[in-house]
């Protein structure tokens, strides 16, 4: 066999035949037996294997092992087999890879224990001390979890490893490293049948930089980043690199935004200065309309909010259609001033419809479903006589997208619905397989033995999308709407058999047709803002008159009854049934949130 090992001793040479090769020696035995009996001709992939495993021993005769060790592990990883994998071993070994030639006879005698005589196990057991002698172990503690741990440049495994990693004797080179987290890669030296330790402790990558915030003279304030809190000043944090305003804040000192730039692991320190505090005035007008005016400077519109000088001053409001605005306010140093203001129509005019119904809007609800015309429900051809039927009835929700223009809305909608309903199907006499059955006229006038009762159920999926408008009243608190929309739904059912289940299960029918929702209700809550919305839905489909029909059930399931001392069997058979048909109307109480306008 090859290839051999030499050992010394009192005999001169010994081979090791425990690290030899698998040369196919038994075609002569295989041969013998063809005679006999010709063998199975094998399949595609025992034949891929076995031309890598030949093309491996012709490469191994020309002391080319790593080409042979390719072919050999292509050979295992077609068709494992244990002749194989020991050639996989023994190439190892010759490439003086002892601790793979370690874990490849490991292998060997773990996956493939029954494939092996005794004598081939002492074999490997003898070969697998050997490799212990001239190895050693490495035990690697590693955290955090989940960190990739390389020997080598070759990947062992994750943190925490289950084992230690059995490696040649020398020197080697541990890499570990997982995503946020700096990499680690530090030298380590193994020693025969010595058993080393290697712990890393990973250090969280850092992403930020350091920003230091000192008021100038010491003032007792609040520093500000990003118009959130952060705490008393002198403060110091960690930021995300990039642009951050920085403001102080206090009760009698405030200082302007200022924008500072903090690189990824940079540090910078700035030093605000606190001024006296100024007053704050906020104007609100409550139609959201007009341009205000503050000492005759144009501040802004519909609301407005800003530092003034301590002392007073005038605020004007014009919007047309309206009466002018006017009234003086006084403002001290730290204090804020609210300044609501209330825009009368001018006599005789038609003022604008009030702003704040004008503007986008969503609406997200939970709605309820129950089928006002059934489900079609019918058997084709009249099989079977219905029974104890129940219409469909479930629940969904759905989805408003529109912009408001006060009384008038345009919206974009999108629902679905998901249903169920269960019913039977009560069938007389089966198709008999015995011909003899219909001679006796009392066997006949018995043939309700074969009757039998069916129980269904129906689970069915619908998606609706659409266009459409509303009509909603423009009341402060309690807001009327009503909304149509026409678009297309799609509704998919499942048919089940839950009696005589047999395997057999039809497809899901479904069909696309046009649609129409109507919604109407309550709006519960201020505008702009978030409400309550309680209603009512209407949703109708339009599928072709034809209906949706299941698939056939195919012939053949087969039952019996026994009439006197005499068996006899029947073919019974489930025909197709109109699970929709005409149009689908569907009510339901609603209920949801709506945001915005």
């Amino acid at each position: 066999m090859l290839p051999f090992c030499r050992a010394r001793g009192s005999g001169g040479l010994v081979w090791l035949l425990s690290l030899a090769l698998v040369v196919p020696a038994v075609p002569s035995v295989l041969a013998t037996r063809a005679s006999a009996a010709p063998a199975p001709a094998p399949s595609n992939a025992e034949a891929e294997a076995k031309r890598h495993f030949d093309i491996g021993l012709k490469l191994y005769k020309e002391k080319l092992y790593e080409a042979a060790l390719t072919e050999f592990e292509q050979s295992y990883e077609i068709v494992p087999r244990p002749s194989a994998l020991r050639n996989v071993a023994q190439c190892h070994r010759d490439l003086k890879r002892m601790a793979d030639a370690y874990a490849a006879y490991g292998r060997l005698l773990s996956v493939h224990a029954t494939q092996l005589s005794p004598k081939e196990k002492d074999a490997v057991q003898k070969a697998l001390k050997e490799l212990e002698n001239v190895t050693g172990t490495l035990t690697l503690t590693v955290s955090p979890d989940g960190a990739t741990i390389l020997v080598d440049g070759k990947k062992v495994g994750e943190s925490p490893l289950a084992s230690p990693v059995r490696l040649d004797v020398g020197p080697h080179t541990v890499k570990v490293q997982k995503d946020g987290f700096l990499t680690q890669e530090s030298p380590v030296k193994v020693v025969a049948q010595q058993q080393g330790t290697f712990e890393a402790k990973l250090v969280a990558e850092v992403k930020t930089g350091t920003l230091t915030v000192r008021e100038k003279s010491g003032a007792a304030v609040k520093v500000w980043v990003d118009d959130k809190e952060m705490g008393p000043a002198p403060w110091t944090g960690e930021v995300s690199p990039g642009s951050h305003t920085v403001e102080l804040k206090g009760k009698k000192f405030a200082s302007p935004k200022r924008t500072v730039q903090v690189a990824l692991k940079g540090t910078v320190e700035l030093v605000v200065e606190a001024n006296a505090l100024r007053g704050r005035l906020r104007v609100e007008t409550l139609n959201k309309v007009g341009k205000i005016f503050v000492d005759d400077d144009e501040v802004g519109s519909g609301t407005w909010e800003g530092e003034v000088k301590p002392g007073s001053h005038e605020i004007r409001v014009e919007a047309d259609g309206f009466e002018p605005y006017k009234h003086l306010v006084a403002v001290e140093q730290g204090q804020t001033v609210i300044e609501p203001v209330t825009l009368v129509p001018k006599s005789g005019a038609t003022g604008p419809t009030p702003a704040s119904y004008i503007g986008l809007s969503g609406r997200f609800e939970l709605l309820g479903g129950f089928s006002l015309s059934g489900a079609g429900q019918e058997i084709s051809p009249a099989a079977g006589v219905p029974t104890d039927e129940h219409a469909p009835m479930g629940g969904g929700a759905g989805l408003h997208l529109g912009y408001s223009f006060g009384l008038l809305q345009a919206e974009i909608v999108g629902m679905f619905l998901l249903d169920y309903h269960q019913g039977k199907r009560t069938f007389s006499g089966g198709v008999p397989t015995n011909a003899n059955f219909y001679a006796d006229a009392a066997k006949k006038r018995a043939g309700d033995g074969f009757n039998r009762t069916e129980k269904y159920e129906y689970l069915g999926l619908a998606g609706y999308g659409g266009i459409g408008g509303r009509v909603t009243s423009q009341d402060d608190a309690v807001r009327f709407t009503f909304g149509a929309s026409f678009g297309f739904a799609y509704r998919s059912v499942d048919l089940k058999r839950t009696t005589y289940d047999d395997g057999w299960k039809p497809g899901a029918v479904s069909y696309l047709a046009p649609a129409l929702v109507l919604d109407g209700g309550l709006l519960l809550g201020s505008t702009p803002g978030v409400r309550m919305t309680l209603g009512a839905m209407l949703w109708i489909d339009f599928p072709s008159s034809d209906g949706v029909y299941t698939a056939d059930e195919p012939a053949g399931r087969n039952i019996s009854a026994t009439f006197g001392s005499t068996t006899y069997g029947a073919i019974l058979d489930s025909p197709a049934q109109k699970v929709r048909s005409g149009p689908q109307i569907y009510v339901g109480p609603t209920l949801g949130l709506q945001f915005g306008r």
